[in-house]
């Protein structure tokens, strides 16, 4: 082997080095002879950081790549939260009331799906009414306002079971059940669903639903 060659197998060495972080298991000098089975194991070396390096591109081009109802698929973690206001006219309930929910979601890459979940619920209730008293002095009555607070229990907790269909267009997975659930995609381990409703003269409503990939 000539010089010109010994110095390219040498040069070779280093780039590999700084540029892979990678060590080769011969080193060569000039004037020194290299044995080829010593040039095959550091090719060897080479060749074996490159493809982890490709591993590791292809995984991270995976992770930023848009997400597919096949990349979707899986089973996830259901945890929900809801607050309900109800204000309504003088004379009648208003009421204030949370509810939780925890369970489980399958989604199948064929667009189907399943769910087990276990809920509870609390309510504040206030109710306002006129009532007549009779005066003892008089023939007339007068209205006084009586106002009474009522706190009510769902106990114990309800669970259901219940399967449905799902997509996903334009990054979000809709799961059609009962109703329309609409999850913004996050991550591929990660889908959340905001639901507000603030309509004047009826109840305020507000939620927060995340699906977590196991």
């Amino acid at each position: 082997m000539t010089k010109k060659h010994i110095l390219a197998f040498t040069i070779l060495g280093t780039v590999a080095i700084a540029g892979w972080a990678v060590s080769v298991p011969n080193s060569f000098t000039a004037q020194t002879a290299a044995r080829a089975a010593e040039v095959n194991a550091n090719f060897t070396a080479l060749a074996n950081a490159v493809t982890t390096l490709e591993a590791k591109v292809a995984t991270l081009e995976g992770k930023f790549a848009p997400p597919t109802m096949a990349s979707l698929a899986g089973t996830y973690d259901l945890i929900e939260h809801r607050v309900d206001v109800d204000v309504q006219t003088p004379g009648t309930s208003h009421a204030i009331a949370s509810s939780g929910v925890s369970g489980t979601i399958i989604l199948a890459a064929d667009g189907t799906g399943s769910g087990t979940t276990t809920g509870t619920y609390r309510q504040l209730t206030f109710n306002e009414s006129n009532r007549p008293i009779s005066n003892d002095n008089s023939t007339t009555s007068d209205d006084i306002v009586v106002k009474e607070t009522d706190v009510g229990f769902n106990n114990p907790a309800e669970s259901d079971s219940f399967s449905f269909t799902w997509t996903l267009t334009g990054g979000r997975v809709v799961i059609a059940a009962d109703n329309d659930v609409s999850f913004i995609v996050a991550s591929d381990r990660i889908l959340f669903h905001l639901d507000r409703s603030d309509d004047v003269g009826a109840e305020g409503q507000d939620g927060l639903s995340v699906l977590i990939r196991r």
